[in-house]
Protein backbone atom coordinates (compact mmCIF):
# COMPACT_ATOMS: atom_id res chain seq x y z
CA UNK A 1 0.00 0.00 0.00
CA UNK A 2 2.99 2.49 1.00
CA UNK A 3 4.94 1.44 -2.24
CA UNK A 4 1.72 1.76 -4.49
CA UNK A 5 1.81 5.86 -2.86
CA UNK A 6 4.79 6.76 -3.28
CA UNK A 7 4.74 5.15 -6.87
CA UNK A 8 1.69 6.99 -7.75
CA UNK A 9 3.01 10.47 -5.64
CA UNK A 10 6.42 10.38 -7.77
CA UNK A 11 4.04 9.86 -10.54
CA UNK A 12 2.01 13.49 -9.14
CA UNK A 13 5.40 15.73 -9.15
CA UNK A 14 6.47 15.39 -12.67
CA UNK A 15 7.16 18.70 -13.94
CA UNK A 16 5.42 17.41 -17.23
CA UNK A 17 2.61 14.80 -17.87
CA UNK A 18 2.25 12.60 -20.85
CA UNK A 19 -1.34 11.36 -21.90
CA UNK A 20 -0.03 7.55 -21.09
CA UNK A 21 0.91 9.36 -17.27
CA UNK A 22 -2.36 10.73 -16.70
CA UNK A 23 -3.89 7.22 -17.31
CA UNK A 24 -1.01 5.52 -15.22
CA UNK A 25 -2.72 8.00 -12.84
CA UNK A 26 -5.87 6.69 -12.42
CA UNK A 27 -4.91 3.17 -12.78
CA UNK A 28 -2.05 3.58 -9.85
CA UNK A 29 -4.86 5.41 -7.03
CA UNK A 30 -7.58 2.64 -8.45
CA UNK A 31 -4.40 0.44 -7.13
CA UNK A 32 -3.67 2.25 -4.29
CA UNK A 33 -7.47 2.64 -3.21
CA UNK A 34 -7.81 -1.34 -3.06
CA UNK A 35 -4.48 -1.84 -1.66
CA UNK A 36 -5.86 0.10 1.46
CA UNK A 37 -9.11 -1.49 1.99
CA UNK A 38 -6.87 -4.69 2.03
CA UNK A 39 -4.97 -3.58 5.17
CA UNK A 40 -7.09 -4.68 8.55
CA UNK A 41 -5.24 -2.05 10.70
CA UNK A 42 -6.72 0.73 8.17
CA UNK A 43 -10.31 -0.21 8.70
CA UNK A 44 -12.05 2.85 8.94
CA UNK A 45 -9.10 4.81 8.14
CA UNK A 46 -10.58 6.56 5.12
CA UNK A 47 -10.95 10.30 4.99
CA UNK A 48 -12.04 12.74 2.46
CA UNK A 49 -8.79 13.18 1.00
CA UNK A 50 -8.62 9.10 0.22
CA UNK A 51 -11.79 10.01 -2.19
CA UNK A 52 -10.45 13.36 -3.15
CA UNK A 53 -7.43 11.36 -4.79
CA UNK A 54 -9.69 9.59 -7.06
CA UNK A 55 -10.15 12.83 -8.67
CA UNK A 56 -6.23 13.32 -9.45
CA UNK A 57 -6.10 12.24 -13.23
CA UNK A 58 -9.46 14.74 -14.05
CA UNK A 59 -7.90 16.70 -11.77
CA UNK A 60 -4.75 16.74 -14.24
CA UNK A 61 -6.39 16.89 -17.13
CA UNK A 62 -8.37 20.29 -16.00
CA UNK A 63 -5.50 22.23 -14.75
CA UNK A 64 -1.77 20.37 -15.55
CA UNK A 65 0.47 18.79 -13.26
CA UNK A 66 -0.49 18.67 -9.72
CA UNK A 67 3.11 20.19 -8.90
CA UNK A 68 2.33 23.72 -9.66
CA UNK A 69 -0.91 23.34 -6.90
CA UNK A 70 -1.24 25.28 -3.90
CA UNK A 71 -3.33 23.76 -1.09
CA UNK A 72 -3.84 27.49 1.12
CA UNK A 73 -7.13 27.57 -1.03
CA UNK A 74 -8.33 24.39 -0.28
CA UNK A 75 -7.48 24.73 3.11
CA UNK A 76 -9.57 27.55 3.45
CA UNK A 77 -12.36 25.91 1.92
CA UNK A 78 -12.37 23.64 4.95
CA UNK A 79 -12.39 26.38 7.23
CA UNK A 80 -15.99 26.98 6.15
CA UNK A 81 -17.13 23.66 6.23
CA UNK A 82 -15.86 23.33 9.36
CA UNK A 83 -18.18 26.47 10.26
CA UNK A 84 -21.18 24.46 8.79
CA UNK A 85 -20.41 21.04 10.78
CA UNK A 86 -20.20 22.97 13.89
CA UNK A 87 -23.99 24.82 13.68
CA UNK A 88 -24.82 21.26 13.07
CA UNK A 89 -24.45 19.81 16.66
CA UNK A 90 -22.99 16.88 14.54
CA UNK A 91 -26.53 15.33 13.67
CA UNK A 92 -27.41 14.86 9.85
CA UNK A 93 -24.37 16.73 9.22
CA UNK A 94 -23.72 16.95 5.50
CA UNK A 95 -26.79 17.25 4.65
CA UNK A 96 -26.47 20.67 7.20
CA UNK A 97 -23.04 21.60 5.70
CA UNK A 98 -24.60 21.06 2.18
CA UNK A 99 -27.75 23.30 3.59
CA UNK A 100 -25.05 25.80 5.38
CA UNK A 101 -23.08 25.85 1.93
CA UNK A 102 -25.78 26.97 -0.39
CA UNK A 103 -27.45 29.27 1.85
CA UNK A 104 -24.08 31.92 2.39
CA UNK A 105 -23.59 30.77 -1.42
CA UNK A 106 -26.57 32.41 -2.59
CA UNK A 107 -26.21 35.08 -0.08
CA UNK A 108 -22.70 36.23 -1.44
CA UNK A 109 -24.30 35.98 -5.55
CA UNK A 110 -27.42 38.08 -3.80
CA UNK A 111 -24.45 40.65 -2.92
CA UNK A 112 -22.89 40.69 -6.35
CA UNK A 113 -26.52 41.27 -8.17
CA UNK A 114 -27.09 44.86 -8.53
CA UNK A 115 -30.90 45.57 -7.49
Amino acid sequence: CWCKAVELFTLCMQHELLVTDVELIDKLQLEYSALFDAVPAYFGLKRPKHHFLSHVAQDVWRFGPPRGYWTFGFEGFNKIIKAGANRTNYKHETRSVMRYWIMRSGHNMRKVQPE
